[in-house]
């Protein structure tokens, strides 16, 4: 799979001074932040090679933040529902020995996702928030919605939103057995859900960062011995 790193607008991502402050108090809810953790974090996202200015959008719009955890924060990654409301996270560790991602709240009907997910002609199913950025760098548009799933299960509330507005649906897991299965499971339990555009991709390596850091290392070593 030959792919191509992308700028993509991020100017979805910004949000108001007031929306982007009760995303900020309602976030809290499910995880406290802890805004001298920040640089931490962002530091870690960069090294994965996600965009600068995405990160910082994100970050801005109260989306994704830090927690206090020691040594090293957690990543938070809000879950909005279609209508944008805030109604779990995802917490994700940056340790050299991360633990699985956890969810609080609701993860069947919110998720954290990139993109119009109402509007965008198609939207595409990933195991993790760091999936979804990277996913994003590599094929974001105005006409794409990114969908973290936290596991390779495509929810069926994500699936059927999706066959209502009559949008294209990307299974995009991991390249690994759980993500195979994962995409089976989508394509049997909507099998008979007549015109549902799905499909599936999946990343060349073994997901869509490992893809991301893969991309630019190559394109780096191309413009050397250029």
């Amino acid at each position: 799979m030959s792919l191509s790193r992308r700028s993509p607008d991020n100017s979805h991502l910004s949000l108001s001074g007031e929306r982007a402050n009760h995303s900020l108090q309602i976030g809290d809810q499910y995880v406290v932040r802890d805004n001298t953790s920040w640089p931490i974090a962002r530091a870690y996202l960069i090294g994965k090679r996600i965009l600068p200015q995405m990160v910082d959008s994100l970050s801005e719009a109260g989306m994704i933040y830090a927690d206090a955890q020691r040594p090293e924060p957690n990543l938070v990654f809000l879950h909005r529902n279609a209508r944008r409301k805030i109604l779990g996270a995802s917490v994700c560790s940056i340790s050299d020995d991360p633990a699985p991602i956890s969810c609080r709240g609701s993860k069947d009907t919110a998720w954290f996702y990139i993109g119009d997910l109402v509007n965008a002609h198609t939207v595409a199913a990933v195991e993790s928030p760091i999936d979804a950025l990277s996913f994003y760098c590599l094929r974001g548009s105005p006409d794409i919605a990114v969908v973290s799933c936290t596991k390779a299960v495509a929810p069926d509330e994500l699936m059927l939103q999706a066959y209502e507005r009559k949008q294209a649906f990307v299974v995009a897991f991991n390249n690994t057995a759980a993500g195979e299965h994962g995409w089976q499971k989508a394509w049997d339990d909507t099998a008979d859900w007549t015109g549902f555009k799905i499909s599936s991709d999946c990343p060349a390596l073994k997901d869509w960062n490992a893809d991301l850091i893969h991309n630019l290392e190559q394109h780096k070593a191309r413009s050397i011995k250029i």
